[in-house]
């Protein structure tokens, strides 16, 4: 049976985040499968003075939410539509809306936070369904309230999770039904479900990483990343220290990253254009992201940045102890 919740007035971006909302998992997120009915939410009009009705848009278990299930043949993706003196055929619908994630005071959507969601997750989509009959009527997906819940929806947006229920939009109940293993392989590699701005997911997960805790980092390895004269040794360097890093900043995220990869929520076996394997754990993801595609210049650069700033011995003592080592050798 569905649920109402009433929110009081001025308060509903709180609802759809909060961990005491009705009919939730015990990490935070609503699903539904096909057949159940949709949780509503009543919110308060202030400007007719009255409260109105909405379903909760579900999510899947680990918080990615259901896509409009595709009913009918849509034209080629593209970011920006060609023509805006015509009513468009179809556009991309942010999964994650920018609205309520804008307004939302969970505690741990912060500014980039909240960026790197709303860029997370698009779907090109049916402009009828997606403007007359979703936003009408759906308010949510219920946001993350929880930093694992968080880390784990940023990183299974981006390597191709699509939630095996999606919304039927085409029919006057909006059903909840099915999608086969094919039609979410095929919503994900036609590109109509995509990361929007991945630069700004990759770089809150960089500040994440950069931030964590660095007392297990050796004293050695600081310096010569920051020391060296050999170009290559304080790449090398550069690199162990942010893979040490992402494993304490990303381990959160850990257990459920490898749940998707041993239920097969993946739709892929790889990533990117080249066909590189999908990591098996979630810290190698994060590393991967933020070591290709141009980004390992960028990273190593606020890594220096961030060790720079801390205590450190000078350079003359570094230098004197590595030559002496070189002489007794």
């Amino acid at each position: 049976m569905a649920i109402t919740q009433e929110t009081p007035r001025g308060n509903q971006a709180d609802l759809l985040a909060s961990p005491q909302a009705p009919v939730l998992t015990d990490r935070g997120f609503l699903i539904k499968e096909p057949g159940d009915e949709y949780d509503t939410v009543a919110i308060y009009n202030d400007y007719y003075k009255k409260y109105t009705t909405y379903i909760v848009t579900p999510t899947d278990k680990y918080g990615i939410p259901y896509p409009i299930a595709p009913t009918k043949p849509l034209p080629p993706v593209r970011a920006q539509q060609e023509c805006h003196h015509v009513r468009p055929v179809a556009d991309l619908n942010h999964v994650f809306p920018k609205g309520e994630v804008l307004a939302s005071k969970s505690p741990v959507l912060d500014e980039r936070a909240k960026a790197a969601l709303i860029g997370s997750r698009v779907q090109w989509s049916d402009y009828d369904q997606h403007h007359d009959v979703l936003h009408p009527n759906a308010r949510g997906p219920r946001l993350p309230w929880t930093r694992t819940q968080l880390l784990t929806t940023l990183l299974l947006t981006n390597v191709g999770v699509v939630p095996e229920f999606g919304m039927d939009l085409s029919k006057p109940d909006m059903p909840i039904v099915r999608l086969s293993d094919w039609k979410r392989r095929w919503l994900w590699t036609s590109k109509q479900i995509h990361v929007m701005c991945d630069g700004d997911v990759t770089g809150y997960l960089q500040d994440e990483i950069l931030e964590a805790n660095s007392d297990h980092i050796a004293r050695k390895d600081i310096e010569n990343f920051l020391y060296s004269f050999d170009h290559d040794e304080r790449i090398k360097t550069g690199f162990r220290i942010v893979s040490q890093l992402a494993d304490r900043a990303i381990e959160p995220a850990e257990t459920p990253y490898k749940h998707a990869r041993k239920t097969g929520a993946f739709v892929m076996s790889h990533i990117g254009f080249r066909g590189r394997p999908i990591p098996q754990r979630a810290s190698e993801l994060t590393l991967a992201k933020l070591t290709t595609n141009g980004r390992a210049g960028p990273t190593l650069n606020a890594l220096h940045t961030r060790f720079a700033q801390g205590e450190r011995r000078p350079f003359a003592v570094y230098f004197e102890e590595k030559m002496a080592a070189r002489a007794a050798a």
